[in-house]
């Protein structure tokens, strides 16, 4: 991605109070994840870069295998943010998801 896209993001989250990330922090973090409670019952598309420092392969390959119709789409050489460094596949990969859905 270009460094000055990266640069503007970062420009932008530090815009953010502390008190809202560390809310948002607790959140994600005291919150049960909805697909251990069964709650996503909708086909969805899981897209993970395989350089991705924050979540491993084993928690996507789980997160899949916990909800019906799951398609895990693995991004090689991404990282975390795949959709800011792979736009224009996440977008043809998101398409063609939704246009396999039965109907």
């Amino acid at each position: 991605m270009p460094p000055q896209f990266l640069d503007a993001m970062c420009d932008e989250s530090c815009k953010v109070p502390a008190h809202v990330w560390k809310a948002a922090l607790r959140g994600l973090t005291e919150a049960m994840p909805p697909s251990e409670g069964g709650a996503i019952g909708v086909p969805t598309l899981i897209v993970w870069g395989d350089q991705d420092q924050f979540l491993s392969r084993g928690d996507q390959e789980r997160l899949a295998a916990s909800i019906p119709r799951s398609r895990f789409v693995v991004y090689e050489g991404v990282g975390h943010i795949v959709h800011w460094e792979q736009p224009e596949r996440v977008a043809v990969d998101i398409v063609a998801f939704v246009e396999n859905l039965p109907r």
